[in-house]
């Protein structure tokens, strides 16, 4: 990854770019923390499932190491996906993690009625 951030050819341009003077790379090790939410939607149909798991990545790519996942974030990425008008969740409280952790969203059990 040093060498790329040093120096690599831009393919639009073809012309050598890098990174820019003072940036430092610090690679650190990460441990994912995965997050296996149970969800009952209403109504459940693939179209929804698909929009609340594509709410659930797009919160899941704002969070960084040492963060928490506010369970309000949850309920909103779940109850704002496009069809969904109501859902149970079986979270309920916020999600932590350590300097060294990263929060996913991991493996989604659909509920059924």
């Amino acid at each position: 990854m040093n060498e790329y951030l040093f120096r690599h050819q831009d393919p639009a341009t073809g012309n050598f770019v890098g990174k820019p003077g003072g940036i430092e790379v610090w690679i650190i090790t990460l441990t994912l923390k995965p997050v296996n939410p149970s969800i009952y939607l209403v109504p459940d149909t693939a179209e929804t499932r698909k929009a609340t798991e594509a709410n659930l990545i797009a919160l899941q790519q704002t969070l960084s190491p040492n963060s928490t996942l506010l369970l309000s974030s949850l309920r909103t990425a779940i109850g704002t996906a496009t069809g969904v008008t109501d859902y149970t969740l079986d979270i309920s409280a916020d999600i932590t993690s350590e300097n060294n952790e990263l929060i996913t969203i991991g493996d989604i059990t659909w509920l059924t009625a």
